[in-house]
């Protein structure tokens, strides 16, 4: 049976692996890492909700290893903001008293309000959004490390 085959070779393959030691990969691997949070912190910080600055302030990055970092919050209501509440949330039902006869709450002017039941929060997905930041940007953060590899290597 006749067939076709196509050959594929990389020309200085060999003298381009022994260039690539493990401290040029772990430094690439580093600096996108770096560029990467970097880039979803700033995306995160810029699409979270802002009334009193809390949220938005207390949004950090931190580098696990050469190749994993993540971005996050300690704020407790942070989960509320992102997924939503009540209809707008994963339950998808409206808010209504537990213990007492009225919900409680004082909204953005700070005037008191009660009611009976309330719909929620919409979700506003900023770190969702960070993530996506990254994701379009994977070009430009490979891109990154393969100049810091051409510089620490020489190619």
């Amino acid at each position: 049976m006749a067939g076709y085959n196509l050959t594929i070779e990389f020309q200085n393959a060999k003298e381009i692996v022994n260039r690539l030691n493990n401290d040029v990969i772990s430094k690439a691997g580093r600096k996108m890492i770096d560029f990467a949070t970097l880039l979803a912190l700033s995306t995160a910080k810029q699409e979270a909700p802002v009334r009193n600055n809390i949220l938005r302030g207390s949004i950090t990055r931190s580098i696990l290893s050469d190749f994993e970092g993540k971005i996050g919050t300690n704020v407790e209501y942070a989960k509320y903001q992102e997924f939503g509440t009540g209809i707008y949330g994963p339950k998808k039902r409206m808010i209504v008293p537990k213990r007492a006869a009225f919900l409680v709450f004082k909204n953005k002017s700070g005037k008191l309000i009660f009611a009976k039941k309330v719909r929620g929060t919409k979700p506003k997905k900023f770190m969702q959004k960070g993530l996506q930041s990254v994701q379009d940007r994977l070009d430009d953060i490979k891109q990154v490390g393969f100049q810091l590899i051409k510089q620490l290597t020489g190619l």
